[in-house]
């Protein structure tokens, strides 16, 4: 993984965990 920075980019990542997140506690719904 790269390295993070203090930027919109990881903030950008951020979401994008958020997302990964909620699809995985959609998924343990099936």
């Amino acid at each position: 993984m790269a390295s993070l920075r203090k930027t919109k980019v990881e903030y950008c990542n951020f979401d994008i965990m958020n997302t990964l997140e909620n699809t995985m506690t959609n998924l343990d719904f099936l």
